[in-house]
Order: C-alpha cells, then sequence, then structure tokens
C-alpha cells in the first residue's frame, strides 16, 4: 500500500472535520425570520456577477419576479438532503433544488409566472431549460472556468472564503469537476468540440428569443430567470477572453441586449450586490 495512503485518510478527515465546523457554526447562528419570509442560502458575490452560480442567480432572480419577500444568508451553509447551494428555509421548512424550490414557492404563495404560456410553450420552456442546465452549463461556464487555474484563483479569492477553505475548495474542487464532467460524457470531448456544444446550445435560445423582450412575450416567466442564471455567468462570469463570452457578444446580440434588460430591470443593485 503507498505510503501516501494514511496522509490522504487523514488529510479526508481534516478536511470534513473543517467544513462540518464551520458550516455546523454557520448553521448555529441564523436568527428567525418572521413568517412566510424566504431565506435563500447562496454563495458570496464573486465580482462582476452577484453569484457565480447560474443556480443562485437562477432562484434569486425568480424570488424578484415573482416579487416573493426573502432574505440572503451568505454563510455557505450547504442543505442537508442533498448538500447543495442554493436552498431555501420558509417558515422552519428547509427545501432543496432549485427547481422543486420554484415548484414549491409558486403552490404556497400562489404565484404563476408562466400563467399566459400556452401548453406548447410550457413544453418549449421545459426542454429549454433541461438543455442549458443538463448541457450547455458544464460546456460553456465549468470547462472554461476550471480549465484555466489563474481563473479558478480569481473566482475563489472573490468570493471572500475564509483561508482555509480557499485552499480547501481551490486544490480539490478543479479536480471533482473534471471528474463529474466525464461522468456526464461532455468532459470526454475536447475543448473545440465542447466549445461548439455550447454554441449550437446558444444559437438555438437565440432562436426562440428573437426579437421578443423574453423567451416568450412581453412578460418573463421562469423560464426568464433560469436562461439570465446561465447566460449571465457566461457574459460576465466568463474569464472576457474566453471563444464562448466573445462569440456571444459578437454573434447573439439579441442574448446580450435580453440580459441587460432583466438585470436592469429586476437587479437595480446589481453593482452593490457584487461586492457583498
Amino acid at each position: 500500500m503507498s505510503s501516501l495512503f494514511p496522509i490522504a485518510i487523514i488529510s479526508a478527515v481534516v478536511i470534513v472535520l473543517l467544513l462540518k465546523i464551520y458550516f455546523g457554526n454557520n448553521r448555529a447562528k441564523r436568527e428567525p425570520l418572521p413568517t412566510n419570509v424566504v431565506r435563500l442560502h447562496q454563495f458570496n458575490a464573486c465580482r462582476p456577477l452577484p453569484s457565480c452560480s447560474p443556480f443562485v442567480m437562477k432562484l434569486e432572480t425568480y424570488l424578484r419576479m415573482a416579487k416573493i419577500k426573502y432574505c440572503n444568508d451568505f454563510s455557505m451553509t450547504f442543505g442537508k438532503r442533498k448538500g447543495k447551494i442554493p436552498w431555501i428555509e420558509l417558515n422552519g421548512e428547509e427545501i432543496e433544488d432549485t427547481n422543486f424550490i420554484m415548484d414549491h414557492l409558486n403552490e404556497f404563495f400562489q404565484v404563476d409566472l408562466d400563467k399566459d404560456l400556452s401548453d406548447e410553450d410550457r413544453a418549449k420552456a421545459h426542454a429549454l431549460k433541461r438543455m442549458m442546465e443538463e448541457n450547455t452549463r458544464w460546456a460553456s461556464i465549468t470547462n472554461v472556468r476550471f480549465q484555466n487555474s489563474a481563473h479558478i484563483s480569481h473566482t475563489l479569492k472573490a468570493a471572500n472564503l475564509p483561508s482555509y477553505l480557499y485552499l480547501i475548495f481551490r486544490y480539490v474542487l478543479a479536480g471533482k469537476v473534471h471528474k463529474d464532467m466525464k461522468k456526464h460524457g461532455i468532459g470526454r470531448h475536447s475543448t473545440e468540440e465542447i466549445q461548439s456544444i455550447a454554441i449550437g446550445d446558444l444559437k438555438a435560445v437565440s432562436a426562440v428569443l428573437g426579437h421578443k423582450k423574453y423567451m416568450f412575450g412581453d412578460q418573463p416567466s421562469t423560464i426568464d430567470a433560469a436562461m439570465f442564471g446561465i447566460i449571465s455567468n457566461i457574459i460576465y462570469g466568463n474569464p472576457p477572453e474566453s471563444s464562448l463570452t466573445l462569440y456571444v457578444k459578437d454573434y447573439l446580440p439579441n442574448l446580450n441586449s435580453y440580459v441587460e434588460r432583466i438585470k436592469s430591470n429586476f437587479w437595480p443593485d446589481w453593482e452593490q450586490r457584487c461586492v457583498h
């Protein structure tokens, strides 16, 4: 057995203990909320975005579109059941996964941003969301960021993590992401092939959007929150010289205008949030 094996075991145990101590303390510090106010657990801001997570951006944009009262918790506490961020608390109940969260909030608050969508539009929205969240996200964001070690460091430092958490994420996260990409399948392609996949997906979204204000008309629906989460991360979150970011800016002007429109209409505090 390799002499490094005991060291690896000890290191893993130390990492787990540090994470439990940090996140356990954060969970204990939480103050009670008023009835029917959502507590949104998310990452710290990482300039030039309020969050580098497309799912955090999706969920908070939805809360703003739906005019649901909420407060943010930046303590980096992960959900108990699925170990994910973002997650929410509502009247003592904890809910994870953005799609299940939005379904729950729609029912609880009797909100329906999709009420004016036809059955065909709902089907298109479902397909677009699945494509962008299960495919494009890997191709367009994770791959570009985690192949660029300097950008990993910049992103994590911008999130204002405690020094030991920064080191853990810096040296563990990149490897985990590459492993997840291989499991997904997209990590088995070349960089050029992955970029081609992402561009094809984004061209499809651009074609559906056309000249409309939002994906399916003049009013936002839940699909717009999801699209904004991913496309805003491509435009603002990737290295500015990344080929995909440049492609969107140069060849898909309606997606640029779309992101700016949602940002202007629902994120008037964008700059302040970017420096949280």
